[in-house]
């Protein structure tokens, strides 16, 4: 809850300075700034998303929200910061505890998820501290000039003196509010107990906390009959009759309160009582709070040491203990934090299904003793083992099932670091036979993914839900149509949801999925339906791959011909937020979050791929002449692009195939020249990795981590120039 209204009192905390969008906010790019995020509400709203698989025990897919948020705002935005848990609850909040407790679908925040979530900051290398109670008052303890980020003021009643108020990190709204602001006339007669604070100290925010309602609170809206109006008030009242500040006191403002309260306030509090509520949230924001510095010696909010560092408290500290209790890890804790596999939550593996036979025994095959010799052979090979012993001579049988078996009881031992996949396990819907060849009709398809009972419930949940609106005609398959009645999909929307897919230049990304939609002949099926509740949409997209053919078509392509590419199908659900003429120019809606998907391409259909973003990029070209959105940028390199006048071949993409750098220089003469040429310059401004000289070092890819790699300033460039080129050429269609 935090305190109510506290943003609204300072300079850059209203309504009217919120700002759109985490790009500009360049203070918290520079290192010699440093922040903590306070991420209590952040992981809050992720478990929230999720609630349904959430409050049954499965926290991955909220785990998985947080990933995201973690790659946004560390590899997009380029903030710098270190991440605060939650740890143990302190007593002292013990009303707010119970009233988030009984709130109806009220959302437990456990010591497993925040393990979960603490895994994921330690993969994704970010900076991060447990707190010896709640993550407030962690916030800005070690360094008092550090920037919080945070959702509740609490902050700024700690003393905080910079404070980023994320009001949604999913649509990137927050205020910035600077506590060192001098107090002019115009800010004392707009921002009155902002000034109050600047002249008589930091617990007028205290009193007002206590007089508004805060997680102290024993009612959440503080002392009944106050409130902001009386407590505003009581200070004019002070400013009338000229208070220096060493005379104001908590008993003496009490008093002053309770005769400008209404006579509920009177009737149910003395002056004492208000004195005391005052001194006691005082108290806690002054000196109750506590802290680790870098040693893990725990310190209150004043200063004083409480408790020397010891081993537990360094091991609570790293997240190396529950955080709420402090006590070691449960086995089924352990188990599930090691479940987590933070670098595949955002990320399909591109095995094909067709090879993943001999990962777990042959259909049939109870035991290795059953296999055949030549199915034996396959597991070891799967594995990277040989059939042939150290004299050069093949296995015999015994010897190679032995070898077998052992591979897969090591596999069975240790599943977290192994690939081991049991096909008589259900919900991983890696065996999962769905024909999505040519011959297939979308509604085919749909139905035998909610036929087959291989599928974890919510993505199950998730094909019923298609299969449904299927059902009802809710699908909107015409071009035109589409594209005068579907939501904004921006080219940021897709840079943010897909930039992190692909972990190097040599694996497929962002960029494959652009180029591989430019380059179609046609649209096999694209269709978008609107949620029921019109809060979302569907969108079903039938792609062609960009290797693999379908045998089955061979009789379909003339003689000499190849057969047809294979075809697959990608199903995304995507939360939309409503727009105004005012905000957008539009009532269309506009796109703001990835929600369910699935592809039928990669395994298991889990995680975000470069697929999915094709389907976005084809989304995005679906544009006409009378929509007010702008003209996509990439609409003149469309084959199938109403209009368009780009022939169909992959020529059409070669302005964007050559910003990409695939692989480095093998030599320093063969860097000087590219440079020579001018790649520096695409480096740095194009959409392709960052590469150095590396003499006759040919397997060294930028990762995602390099930063350059993960940028969307490297995409957002060269839309910029292309929609340039489109205004000197006078094609400025509702471009601006």
């Amino acid at each position: 809850m935090g305190i109510k209204g506290l943003f609204l009192e300072c300079p850059g905390g209203t309504a009217a300075d919120r700002i759109d969008g985490f790009s500009n906010l360049s203070h918290l790019k520079n290192k010699a700034n440093p922040a903590d995020l306070d991420n209590g509400t952040l992981l809050y709203t992720c478990a929230l998303i999720h609630h349904v698989e959430y409050n049954t025990g499965n926290y991955i897919p909220a785990v998985r929200e947080f990933k995201r948020q973690v790659v946004f705002m560390t590899a997009i935005h380029k903030w710098d910061f270190t991440m605060i848990f939650d740890g143990c609850p302190p007593p002292e909040k013990a009303h707010e505890h119970k009233r988030r407790k009984d709130k109806e679908g009220g959302i437990i925040i456990t010591s497993t998820y925040i393990a979960m979530c603490v895994e994921v900051c330690k993969d994704s290398g970010v900076p991060y501290i447990v707190a010896p109670a709640e993550a407030d008052m962690q916030v800005c303890s070690r360094n008092p000039s550090a920037i919080a980020i945070c959702f509740d003021a609490d902050e700024i009643a700690y003393g905080c003196k910079r404070v980023l108020a994320v009001d949604s990190y999913f649509k990137e709204k927050c205020r910035d509010i600077d506590l060192t602001v001098k107090v002019t006339p115009a800010i004392a007669a707009n921002f009155p107990v902002y000034a109050a604070r600047h002249k008589f100290g930091l617990h007028i925010f205290h009193w007002f906390a206590a007089v508004v309602g805060c997680d102290l609170s024993e009612d959440k809206n503080g002392i009944k009959g106050s409130g902001r109006g009386a407590f505003v008030k009581a200070l004019q009242h002070v400013e009338s009759i000229a208070i220096v500040p060493s005379d104001l006191t908590a008993n003496r403002f009490a008093k002053i309160l309770r005769d400008n309260s209404r006579e509920e306030t009177r009737m149910t509090y003395s002056v004492k009582q208000i004195e005391d509520e005052f001194n006691r949230i005082s108290e806690w924001f002054t000196r109750g709070g506590t802290y680790y510095d870098k040693d893990g010696n725990v310190h209150s909010r004043s200063g004083n040491m409480i408790t020397i560092g010891d081993r537990i408290t360094k091991q609570h500290m790293r997240g190396q203990l529950d955080p709420k209790t402090r006590r070691p890890f449960t086995d089924d804790q352990k188990q599930r934090i090691k479940s987590v596999q933070s670098h595949n939550l955002l990320h399909n593996s591109e095995a094909d299904r067709s090879k993943l036979n001999h990962l777990s025994l042959p259909p049939n095959r109870n035991s290795i003793d059953e296999c055949s010799l030549k199915e034996v052979k396959q597991i070891l090979s799967q594995r990277g083992g040989s059939a042939t012993g150290r004299d050069g001579k093949a296995l015999k049988s015994a010897d190679a099932k032995k070898y077998a078996r052992a591979y897969l009881q090591l596999e069975r031992l240790h599943p977290d670091h192994t690939v081991f996949y049991d096909r008589t396990a259900k919900e991983n819907g890696l065996f999962a036979k769905i024909d999505v060849s040519e011959r297939r009709t979308v509604t085919q398809i749909v139905s035998d993914l909610v036929n087959c009972g291989e599928f974890e419930p919510a993505l199950h949940r998730f094909f019923v839900d298609v299969q449904g609106l299927l059902a009802t005609g809710h699908f909107v398959e015409d071009f035109n149509d589409i594209a005068m009645t579907a939501p904004e999909m921006t080219d940021d929307f897709i840079h943010k949801s897909f930039v992190h897919v692909g972990e190097s230049t040599s694996q497929k990304n962002i960029n494959d999925g652009l180029t591989k939609v430019l380059d179609m002949d046609k649209i096999i099926y694209h269709a978008v339906a609107r949620a029921p509740d019109g809060k979302s949409i569907y969108i079903l997209s039938k792609q062609v791959a960009s290797m693999k053919h379908d045998e089955k078509t061979r009789t379909k392509t003339d003689p000499g011909e190849k057969p047809k590419r294979s075809e697959y199908l990608v199903l995304v659900q995507i939360l939309i937020e409503p727009t105004t003429i005012d905000s957008h120019g539009h009532t269309l809606g506009i796109c703001i979050r990835i929600m369910r998907s699935y592809c039928a391409a990669c395994k298991a259909g889990c995680g975000l791929c470069y697929h999915r973003a094709g389907l976005c990029w084809m989304q995005q070209l679906h544009w006409g002449e009378d929509r007010p959105t702008p003209l996509p940028a990439t609409s003149g390199f469309c084959s199938w692009f109403p209009g368009s006048q780009g022939p169909r071949s992959c020529s059409v993409i070669a302005p964007i195939v050559e910003t990409n750098i695939l692989q480095l220089p093998k030599s320093n003469e063969e860097a000087k020249l590219r440079l020579e040429r001018g790649t520096k310059k695409n480096v740095n401004k194009g959409i392709g990795a960052k590469f150095d000289i590396y003499s006759g070092d040919e397997e060294k890819w930028a990762t995602f981590k390099t930063s350059e790699y993960s940028s969307a300033s490297r995409i957002e460039s060269l839309f910029q120039a292309l929609k340039e080129a489109q205004l000197e050429d006078g094609d400025s269609s509702n471009s601006e």
